[in-house]
């Protein structure tokens, strides 16, 4: 005891005080990352989805907002547009880098296809073509800090990997770990999902409009077959160019759809194998349950 009756141990208690404040102020961890063991209520399947979510966020976090240094001539980037250009939920378009200036780069436009039903919400595997107004593909000059991520090949399904610079399309894994990103990121590159009346299109400009019908030639002249203008031939070989593209199209969306149906059938299969592990351990633990019974024993009188 010290004069004045102050105990030598009283000094010690603020700082006693302050730790146990700071021990319980600290951040708790996410619950997903301490329950790491399978049991009855959480199932090995459960777990694998738990990790993967885990990944994909910690992805979302630690991956760069922009590109680093200049574009690569030939190479599919992610670019961010305006809320008035935004394409669909994302705030995101896709080019091909065709030239490299001092702090511009010129870009070719891709377009997003649109789903039927939900157009503004991004399928589970999101295919782009060619963004050609008038017949030409649209191009603009784009500055370097426009540029978010570079496009990798493991990114795309297999028949976009195959037609990359033409008619990509994207995995469901890549497409929820952009979304995730974009919610995530800093500029807001997400949009939500609120109607609006006419669907915006990737870089500001209009959709590619169906073509009109040509307007009736005016009558009067010579009777009979007018000989084939130059302009009209042009128009032939159009029409046969479109055609092929068209034909085209209905074989990648027939690949499209037989894609989709293979990922379909795998996430049907994963149901079912984990579905399949729940009861083995069921039935593991309760055959060990009835192993580790102590048998009872009878008086031997």
């Amino acid at each position: 005891m010290l004069s004045g009756g102050v105990s030598a141990s009283e000094p010690e208690q603020p700082a006693r005080a302050a730790a146990a404040s700071t021990s319980s102020e600290a951040p708790r961890r996410d619950p997903r990352q301490v329950n790491t063991v399978s049991h009855e209520e959480f199932s090995k399947g459960q777990r694998e989805k738990t990790r993967d979510e885990l990944d994909r966020e910690k992805w979302a976090r630690e991956h760069p907002l922009r590109i680093e240094g200049k574009p690569k001539v030939g190479s599919l980037y992610w670019v961010r547009l305006e809320e008035e250009d935004a394409d669909g939920e994302l705030k995101v378009g896709l080019v091909e880098v065709q030239n490299v200036g001092p702090t511009n780069a010129s870009s070719a436009w891709f377009v997003r296809r649109p789903t039927k039903d939900t157009p503004r919400v991004w399928p589970k595997n999101p295919g782009f073509q060619h963004y050609k107004p008038g017949g030409q593909r649209s191009v603009d000059e784009l500055e370097f800090e426009a540029f978010l991520m570079e496009i990798e090949d493991a990114w795309l399904t297999d028949a976009g990997r195959r037609a990359k610079n033409k008619t990509p399309k994207f995995t469901l894994e890549h497409i929820t770990r952009l979304r995730l990103w974009c919610k995530t990121h800093p500029d807001g590159l997400a949009v939500p999902l609120v109607p609006k009346p006419q669907a915006p299109s990737a870089g500001g400009k209009k959709r590619k409009q169906a073509p009109q019908k040509a307007a009736p030639a005016p009558r009067g002249g010579a009777k009979g077959k007018q000989p084939a203008t130059k302009v009209t031939l042009q128009k032939k070989k159009a029409a046969a160019q479109d055609s092929s593209e068209e034909e085209e199209e209905e074989e990648e969306e027939e690949e499209d759809q037989e894609e989709e149906e293979e990922e379909e059938e795998e996430e049907e299969e994963e149901e079912e194998e984990e579905e399949e592990e729940e009861e083995e351990m069921m039935q593991e633990e309760m055959m060990q349950e009835e192993g580790s019974g102590t048998p009872v024993e009878e008086d031997s009188d």
